[in-house]
This record gives C-alpha cells, structure tokens and sequence, in this order.
C-alpha cells in the first residue's frame, strides 16, 4: 500500500483554543501516526479583523488519495460549524489547510508563513 507525507495546518480565529483542540481529536483519530507542534499564537493576515488567531501544524502519513484528505478536512471544519460566509464577516471557526502532499506543495503562500515555520522546525520536518 502507498502512503502520503502531509504537512498540515489548523487555523481558527473564534472558540479558537476548543476548536483547535476538537480538531487535533478529530485528527489523531484518523491517522494514528500524527505528530502535531505545540499551539502557536498569530497576528491575522490578509484580513481587517483583528482578532488574532490560534495556529497548530501536524505531520502524518496516509494511504488517502490528496481528494480524500482535502474531503475529510472539510468535514471536520463543517463540523466545527464553519460555513463559507464567515469568510466574508472574516470570522474563521476552522480551517485545516493542506500545506504539503508528499512533495507537492499545496499553499505556496503560506509556506513561508512564521508561524508555519516554527511548527515545522519544532517537528523536525524537512523537505
């Protein structure tokens, strides 16, 4: 069976702590194997709100196909109660981005993000 590298991102901006935690459940549960950075605070990004946000990264492997992972992500941050207009109130109840499948990277934008980078380094990733 063939299995996939991930490098994950989890991002929330209200309820932020239980959010984040819930997820990291929801996760682990999932892919057994999962290894996840402490919690990083971090200033908002390209949005007005300022609330800042709560940010975990997380490693794993899978036998899931990129469409199964991307599915299973956004059921989870359905569950959280997110729904696509909070995007424009700028209101982030969960967001678990794809950073990277095996060597495909999947958020060229936010890979230089610090917050990304601290997760990474203090998982001991490397590309």
């Amino acid at each position: 069976m063939e299995y996939h590298r991930c490098i994950i991102c989890l991002g929330s901006n209200t309820n932020r702590k239980n959010n984040i935690l819930v997820a990291t459940e929801k996760l682990r549960k999932a892919f057994p194997d999962i290894s996840f950075s402490s919690i990083i605070e971090s200033k908002p990004i390209g949005i007005q709100n300022k609330k800042y946000f709560l940010n975990r990264v997380a490693t794993f492997r899978t036998h899931w196909n990129y469409r199964e992972v991307k599915e299973f992500f956004t059921s989870i941050e359905q569950e959280a109660g997110g729904r696509p207009e909070d995007k424009d109130q700028e209101i982030v109840i969960l967001d678990i981005d794809l950073v990277i499948y095996d060597k495909k990277i999947c958020k060229p934008q936010d890979i230089t993000r610090e917050y990304l980078l601290t997760g990474i380094r203090e998982l001991g990733i490397t590309f």
